[in-house]
């Protein structure tokens, strides 16, 4: 990434509970820290069963063909959306949400968006299950995550909404490095997993930009066994998502939010690292196999896949699996982004180009952001919104949640967004 995509692609910091037959009679008097269940896909089949009601005889399953996505009835679908904050907050989370209920997701539903990005941290799916009960082909999650993701989704299924469920990172916790010094203050992997207090993954990294550029870095060099158990576990954690909701034709995951970013560090190319054309390609191999685990169980979903956090964007290889969205984040006009590398001749199409190169669709999933530090002033955001919906491109602004001792959108981005969607828009 280089610098100026660093000033203006900010990363946002803003998981299949088992329901036994001995199951808690009750959720009400959840303390959300001491409840243990375990989750595997050999034990979800009633949770998933019972807990979602997608059984509309609706044109349900969304697949892409080219650059564009279409429905069962073969009518293109643009996602005109908007995206949450952390949904269940960082460590401890709370569950259900205090921020998000029923009643938010009918209120931006009536403000004729189609889709809500719900963003999610493993550290909250987890958090309160001691690490000797983790492994990483295992996972035993808090008895409160599924129940509250769920009642959202079935909400958003009955108003009809499209629901993107968003792996986010802001810190491989405890890890803040440049977001934040304080344990668990961020939300991404949980703490156990980097405190050394995990068998499985002992190494310990500094608590600074550098700490967590070297562990981003050991994540993804999928060629060093270090950070092997921490990839495997994220696997695990996608796989029980997928199969939870593998029922569910109006969910689509996202893979991860801003892969990469996060430490301000070199993450490939310096002394003694792996070059940036390696990085790459160990960034496609890894990501093609998350994929193939999340397909084999739930083959029929869309994945939204955000570009990493290279130097420059073009560096990204295409993900060669079907359904892939190609994502990435604007505070800027897209059509006016220039580097004198990545887009010398100021091509007012490269960052729709970075999917369509690869006849995949594109997804701008973040920009706007006006009343949030004015990320972005309203003539880009507003522009962005049209030439994206001129060109049948999908987009998401950021963001819905309480900020400033008020709620974003204000009243008049509320009608931007509700002057500025796409004119044919389809609904879950």
């Amino acid at each position: 990434m280089s610098k100026a995509q660093r000033a203006v692609f900010p990363t946002s910091m803003l998981m299949v509970v088992v329901i036994l037959a001995f199951w808690v009679s009750s959720l009400s008097g959840m303390d959300g820290n001491n409840h243990t269940a375990t989750s595997t896909s050999q034990t979800q089949t009633s949770q998933t069963q019972t807990s979602q009601t997608h059984t509309s005889s609706r044109a349900n399953w969304l697949h892409t063909s080219g650059i564009k996505i279409f429905n069962e009835a073969s009518q293109e679908v643009v996602f005109n959306g908007i995206s949450t904050m952390v949904l269940f907050g960082y460590e401890p989370p709370t569950f259900p949400s205090p921020t998000y209920d029923e009643s938010r997701m009918d209120e931006a539903r009536s403000h004729g968006i189609n889709l809500i990005r719900l963003e999610i941290g493993f550290s909250s799916s987890v958090y309160g299950i001691p690490a000797s009960q983790q492994t990483p082909t295992s996972l035993t999650y808090n008895v409160g995550f599924f129940p509250a993701l769920d009642r959202l989704v079935n909400e958003c299924t009955k108003v009809g909404l499209w629901v993107n469920i968003c792996f986010v990172m802001g810190s491989m916790s405890p890890i803040g490095g440049a977001w934040s010094s304080a344990k668990g203050a961020g939300v991404g992997f949980p703490t156990w997993m980097y405190d050394q207090s995990w068998s499985y993954f002992n190494k310990y990294y500094p608590n600074t930009a550098v700490g967590l550029s070297d562990a981003i870095r050991d994540f993804w060099n999928i060629n060093d066994p270090t950070a092997a158990n921490v990839r495997t576990a994220y696997q695990t954690w996608w796989k029980d998502i997928a199969y939870h909701f593998k029922n569910a034709p109006n969910v689509i995951f996202g893979l991860w939010n801003e892969p990469q970013c996060g430490g301000g560090e070199t993450i490939w190319g310096g002394t003694g690292q792996p070059t940036q054309v390696q990085g790459a390609q160990m960034y496609k191999t890894f990501v093609e196999q998350t994929v193939d685990i999340i397909q084999a169980v739930a083959p029929n979903h869309l994945i939204f896949q955000n570009d990493a956090y290279f130097w420059y964007w073009s560096t990204n290889p295409k993900i060669d699996r079907p359904n892939i969205v190609v994502e990435n984040h604007a505070y800027t006009r897209i059509d006016q982004y220039s580097d004198p590398v990545d887009n010398p001749t100021n091509d007012p199409m490269y960052f729709i180009n970075l999917g369509w190169r690869y006849n995949q669709p594109f997804f701008l999933g973040e920009f706007g952001g006006i009343e949030e530090g004015n990320l972005q002033d309203r003539a880009g955001t507003i522009h962005n919104m049209q030439f994206c919906n001129s060109l049948g491109v999908s987009w998401s602004y950021l963001s819905f949640r309480p900020f400033g001792g008020t709620w974003n959108p204000s009243a008049q981005t509320w009608i931007d967004i509700e002057n500025n969607l796409h004119p044919n828009l389809k609904y879950f």
